[in-house]
This record gives structure tokens, sequence and C-alpha cells, in this order.
């Protein structure tokens, strides 16, 4: 079975070339398991099974979304901080007064965290001075 590449048509001509030009980090091979793996493709690029196509997709993303609900339901936010404090923060003892100013406070992610990421999908732009990296846009 041929499955056309309609996404191509879509791409600018400097993607085309992009994707062409390093065509390892772009491909994505799929292992062929079963006779499941065919109905699925079927199912996926058919369009006489568009209605068994919708079906699929609301089952699954209704499925998805209750599982993300029971998995952020269970997160106890003290046992599982999504940022990490790093450095002195000061002290209690003074009424807060010796405290660190909030510009001296740092955080850091959680090693989980950047496998959401690709490395090679910059998230955010940064701010150079004098030749360094200073903080994002």
């Amino acid at each position: 079975m041929q499955i056309p590449h309609r996404f191509l048509s879509i791409s600018t001509a400097e993607e085309a070339k992009e994707y062409f030009s390093n065509i390892d980090r772009h491909r994505i091979i799929y292992k062929y398991d079963s006779i499941k793996d065919d109905l699925v493709i079927r199912l996926v690029f058919n369009s006489a099974l568009s209605d068994d196509r919708k079906d699929w997709i609301k089952w699954h993303t209704e499925d998805v979304n209750q599982k993300t609900k029971n998995l952020i339901r269970n997160i106890k936010v003290a046992e599982n901080p999504a940022y990490h404090p790093v450095g002195q923060f000061g002290t209690c003892l003074h009424g807060g007064n010796g405290a660190a100013s909030t510009r001296y406070i740092f955080t850091r992610i959680c090693p989980f965290a950047v496998s959401l990421f690709n490395n090679d999908e910059l998230v955010l732009t940064y701010l150079n001075e004098d030749g360094m990296s200073i903080e994002s846009e």
C-alpha cells in the first residue's frame, strides 16, 4: 500500500530542502508487526473510513484526557516539585529581613522535563549581553 506524501505540499521550498538534506534526522521508521498495524494504517489514510477514524480519534482523545486528569489528581505537589530551588534564600530568624532578594533566587527544572522537548527545537529566544546569554525575551 502506497501512502501519498500530502504533507509535502504544505512545505515551503526551504523546508523541503531541509527535510531532504538531512533525511536520516527526519525519517521515521515504523516497525510493521501484524495485521493490526495494517488495519490502523487503513483507518488513518482511507477516505472511506472517515467516520470510523473520527470515532477512533474521539475515543483516544477522551482516554488521554481522562488519564491526564487522573495523573494530575494523584500528583502531590510537595513530593514532586516541577522546579527545584537553587541557592541560599536566607532565614526567617529576623522576621524575614535576612531573606535573599527575589532577583537572586534561581530554580532548575526537574530532570524528566527535558525529555518533553527535542534538543533541536528552541523554545525560547535568549538575549545576549557582552557575549553572554542573560535571559529569555
